[in-house]
């Protein structure tokens, strides 16, 4: 489990907490799993958070702009809004789904 300035919650045992860091405005949290992924957990004052869809067009251009010389995204992402209940509260977020394609023509579905 992972509890730190008022953030808690469990993830698997071969992950890592590898950065939590925030300013005024927004704390970012990274998870690294084993398979070389990562997952970013950003938490933003309400009254300064950017609306779900100009972050996850801002989140996909960073993507893409980090990705390595060999690797391109091929095709359109998709969107998907799932749902999920945590204490009695229901919770919506977006799923997002592109493939990239390596150099090599392997193709990795994120």
């Amino acid at each position: 489990m992972y509890k730190h300035n008022g953030v808690y919650f469990d993830f698997p045992e071969s992950w890592e907490v590898v950065d939590d860091d925030g300013d005024d405005i927004i704390r970012a949290i990274t998870i690294e799993c084993p398979n070389n992924g990562f997952y970013t957990m950003d938490i933003y004052n309400s009254a300064q958070a950017p609306s779900i869809e100009k972050y996850i067009t801002g989140a996909l251009k960073y993507f893409t702009k980090e990705l390595p010389f060999g690797c391109k995204v091929i095709n359109e992402s998709t969107q998907q809004v799932e749902k999920a209940i945590y204490q009695n509260l229901e919770i919506e977020g977006l799923r997002v789904e592109f493939t990239v394609r390596t150099l090599f023509r392997k193709k990795i579905d994120i």
